[in-house]
């Protein structure tokens, strides 16, 4: 994630903390691993330095446990069922770390923000507890179009320190989101020598995975996830994906406030 978006969210997001009360929730605070594709659709991976946060304060809420870096503020409409505003960290793509794009001298995005609405609802099924989550996210870059996710995620193992959940997650893109990672356009070909390539709307991706936490004392914790990613059809042609599956997985040491 590119420092100076992340330091964008907090600048942008502090008015809007000042206006909750002083009553917190749950949170945590940390810093893990993470290894991730170079850009999905890549063959090659890396291991970055990511932040692990879940802060909840009345309407105001920080977090990285949904797959992005996101702040804003929601409100509970009837029991289990909020509604919010989010601005959201939207990672780029560094062709500096894949041999393969930088070989051809394919164009490097940029990290960006986008804002946009969510709907979740979160509820149980005898013991088992669920999430479901709508989210729509816009870029601030009206050029770089907007996506949005449908997310369900459940619990699955409740220890005296072990927590586990698994999550599934579909993501679309409309045409410019789908443009700005897998389009190449007739200038983009000369200089790469890729084929033209002009994606439609649809189905990004789906996604599934697990996520977990363990309790190393009551106030120290670590944090972890698995998952996948599958490349749908409105991305496979794309002359930069060699491979429609990547995989995640992440590893942090959370503080427990």
């Amino acid at each position: 994630m590119n420092r100076k978006k992340i330091l964008v969210l907090f600048i942008l997001l502090s008015p809007i903390c000042a206006l909750a009360d002083d009553s917190s929730e749950n949170y945590f605070i940390g810093v893990g691993g993470w290894l991730r594709p170079t850009y999905d659709g890549g063959n090659s991976q890396k291991i970055v330095a990511i932040p692990d946060i879940d802060y909840q304060h009345n309407q105001f809420f920080i977090t990285t446990t949904q797959d992005i870096l996101e702040a804003g503020v929601k409100k509970t409409i009837f029991k289990g069922l909020t509604v919010g505003f989010q601005l959201a960290n939207e990672n780029g793509r560094d062709s500096s770390e894949s041999a393969w794009l930088e070989s051809r001298n394919v164009t490097s995005l940029p990290s960006s923000v986008s804002w946009g609405g969510q709907m979740e609802f979160n509820n149980s099924i005898g013991p088992m507890p669920f999430w479901i989550l709508a989210r729509y996210r816009q870029n601030t870059n009206a050029n770089f179009g907007a996506q949005e996710d449908l997310r369900i995620s459940v619990g699955v193992y409740g220890g005296q320190r072990l927590q586990a959940g698994l999550f599934a997650q579909a993501t679309w893109a409309d045409k410019n989101s789908m443009a700005r990672y897998y389009g190449i356009t007739a200038q983009e070909s000369s200089i790469t020598g890729l084929a033209t390539f002009s994606p439609n709307a649809g189905r990004l991706y789906n996604s599934g995975g697990v996520i977990w936490e363990y309790d190393l004392s009551h106030i120290w914790k670590l944090v972890g996830s698995m998952e996948a990613h599958y490349l749908q059809a409105a991305a496979l042609n794309s002359p930069l994906v060699s491979t429609n599956v990547n995989y995640y997985a992440s590893l942090g040491l959370v503080y427990a406030f």
